[in-house]
């Protein structure tokens, strides 16, 4: 996943935690940068 945040216009970074179960953070610049990684997966 981290190879195809990278490729997106306005991804500014991100954060993960794993153990048992695991949750990532995206960080974007603007919410349309959000919807369109959304609508990208």
């Amino acid at each position: 996943m981290e190879e195809l945040l990278k490729k997106q216009d306005e991804f500014l970074g991100m954060d993960s935690v794993r153990s048992a179960l695991g949750i990532t953070i995206s960080y974007w610049k603007s919410m349309e940068a959000i919807i369109a990684w959304k609508n990208n997966i």
